[in-house]
């Protein structure tokens, strides 16, 4: 009986290991954590090297974990004619963490260095504004702060910078069409922000104007946003002289004599390094 319970002994032994050492090979091989899904549309503005304002379309068509792959385009905003492109399709780019994406592309003129801050938002209205989503779902909106390198292998290298948004998917938007107007804590004066309804791609245009006292607009900045069915509203504006992105929420009328609004707080960059935080509590004017 003892010579039967050695070996029994051994082989359970051997069972405990063999089953420890598959386990911890698969506790190895799962991710730490998910990583944002950064599929979809992403447009926006890019201020160009010689100062001018154009406008930037990119398509991230597949993801595979942290790898990256799409096209992008930039284009004039007067006529919509595309002067130049990047194509990272074979994955050039890669989520060095999951607010970063950094990696290489094929212009035109020769090879681009990119590397763009990346912001994902869930679909409902957080407590604070500008909270980023920890579920890293599809159905997120997303902005992004892309910087290109233009490496030519002739002549000095270009370094621009730009603004994208990927709006909230899905047909089911909140209405954010109409004029918000009121006052302008930035300069102590007038702003005017219109918002076109939205296209079939998703997006609300529009524009933003900032206006000193008694002066003529010292902002005036084309926009785009997107709003979800739960009425969160995010924009991204962009000109030569800065950017800002806002985060806010829709309020709905509470009766036939009051109006609907969008209250929340905008974050404004000047191009000389000036940050504004304050908030846009307007009233929406259909």
């Amino acid at each position: 009986m003892g010579r039967r319970f050695v070996p029994g002994v051994f082989w359970v032994g051997m069972l405990v290991c063999s089953l420890f050492v598959i386990a911890s090979s698969l506790k190895a091989s799962h991710p730490p954590r998910r990583v944002p899904d950064v599929r979809g549309s992403w447009n926006g503005f890019v201020v160009t090297a010689d100062g001018n304002l154009a406008g930037l379309r990119s398509l991230i068509t597949r993801q595979s974990g942290r790898r990256v792959a799409g096209t992008s385009q930039f284009f004039t905003l007067e006529t919509g004619a595309v002067f130049d492109g990047i194509n990272f399709s074979r994955f050039g780019l890669t989520l060095a963490r999951n607010d970063l994406l950094v990696g290489t592309g094929v212009a035109r003129s020769g090879r681009v260095i990119i590397r763009g801050g990346l912001e994902t938002y869930s679909a409902t209205p957080p407590a604070i504004p500008f909270q980023t989503s920890l579920s890293y779902d599809s159905g997120d909106a997303g902005i992004m702060y892309p910087e290109f390198q233009f490496v030519r292998s002739q002549g000095r290298s270009r370094r621009i910078g730009g603004l994208l948004l990927r709006p909230f998917p899905g047909d089911d938007s909140t209405d954010i069409s109409g004029v918000l107007e009121g006052f302008d804590p930035t300069f102590g004066g007038t702003a005017r922000i219109v918002i076109f309804p939205r296209d079939d791609r998703g997006y609300f245009s529009g524009r933003l104007e900032l206006f000193p006292p008694g002066e003529a607009a010292k902002i005036s900045w084309p926009l785009l946003g997107t709003a979800s069915e739960q009425g969160r509203v995010i924009w991204i504006s962009q000109g030569p002289g800065g950017m800002m992105t806002y985060d806010g929420v829709f309020v709905p009328a509470a009766d036939d004599e009051s109006s609907d609004s969008i209250d929340g707080i905008y974050r404004l960059l000047l191009r000389d390094g000036t940050r504004f935080y304050n908030a846009y509590n307007y009233s929406l004017s259909r």
